[in-house]
């Protein structure tokens, strides 16, 4: 039975990838991460001047993000320009259409997906022969009460310089007072998720609120840094000996790992299950991902955590020239069966 789409509305302005006669076949990728700008700029190399193909690269932003120098950025170790690359001169340069929208829905059965530009009401529909779904995933804020109201998150640009805002006005706040017990609150920075991205986040804090700051701040002292790392484990999708030395240094570096799960975020701090509150001004939440609400539409065979079943080509299983990559793919291995 065909799945039922919402009503698109008309299609506004000058249309990407329109129904074609021509032989060439239309590769439309969704999102503008890594797997998405590879998978792009890899077909363009691969099929110029071999195979004729219109491929179009369709992403919510106009730049490349890079993400493994987020922290590096959130604490101002980089410059934010420095992990940013623009879109459309590196598509540009290589044959590739590409359109600044955020998806709203995708009609498996019409081929066709409804974009839109996210600051205006130019609408598209964008019909494909191949897809690629690349849209990547959120953080799951939603996991424990008060996290979207109280806690940072770590995703994007905005957040890392959120982040370093935060981490610098709580310093002057703390040389502000004598109280300790207020100071050690004020000066508490706790990261939720022990995964990459939390774990090179709460290095990053440690130089910066340690190695950097507190030199500024001579009225503080250094016991008065607290960094609480909350996790089952560290780096717990890494081999073993890396995650243990990983967790080895964190703990070298004076960072505290907690292993009780997080049980709620307010005004006062972290509450853990066990019962237990660390008090804090500055929650940074890197727990957990939710799937584009796009994605989670779609009729498809899915995993428990809502990414799309693929094959060991990264084919959707039930989905006929429909691939998914990264975030959106869930491959188990051929020999053991188990998740990637």
């Amino acid at each position: 039975m065909p799945h039922p789409q919402k009503n698109p509305g008309p299609v506004t302005g000058r249309v990407l990838a329109r129904p074609s006669t021509s032989l060439a076949p239309r590769i439309l990728i969704l999102g503008g991460g890594f797997a998405g700008v590879t998978t792009a700029l890899t077909l363009a190399k691969r099929c110029a001047g071999v195979l004729p193909v219109h491929i179009t690269l369709v992403s919510a932003q106009n730049f490349f993000l890079f993400t493994p120098m987020l922290a590096e950025a959130a604490t101002g170790a980089v410059e934010t320009r420095h992990v940013l690359y623009p879109i459309r001169p590196l598509c540009g340069d290589r044959g590739v259409e590409f359109g600044e929208m955020v998806v709203e829905s995708i009609d498996l059965d019409r081929r066709r997906v409804v974009a839109r530009h996210r600051r205006s009401d130019i609408r598209q529909h964008v019909h494909y022969d191949k897809l690629v779904l690349a849209l990547g995933a959120t953080p799951n804020v939603a996991m424990a009460p008060g996290a979207t109201e109280h806690a940072l998150t770590f995703k994007g640009v905005g957040d890392a310089v959120r982040i370093r805002n935060r981490v610098i006005d709580l310093f002057e706040a703390a040389a502000l007072t004598d109280d300790p017990w207020v100071r050690k609150r004020l000066l508490t920075f706790v990261v939720v998720g022990a995964g990459h991205a939390g774990t090179e986040l709460m290095g990053a804090l440690e130089e910066l609120a340690r190695g950097i700051l507190l030199r500024h701040y001579p009225s503080i002292p250094r016991n008065a840094v607290r960094l609480v790392l909350v996790g089952s484990a560290v780096l717990p999708q890494t081999a073993t000996n890396l995650a243990a030395y990983a967790r080895e240094q964190l703990l070298e570096r004076g960072i505290e790992l907690e292993t009780a799960r997080a049980a709620g975020v307010s005004a006062e701090g972290l509450a853990l299950q066990d019962g237990r509150v660390i008090p804090s001004n500055c929650v940074i939440w890197t727990a957990g991902n939710r799937v584009s609400p796009v994605i989670a539409d779609l009729p498809l065979a899915k995993a428990r955590d809502g990414r799309l079943l693929v094959n060991e080509f990264c084919e959707v299983k039930g989905a006929r020239d429909v691939y998914a990559l990264g975030d959106n793919a869930a491959q188990t291995d051929p020999h053991t069966g188990a998740p990637d």
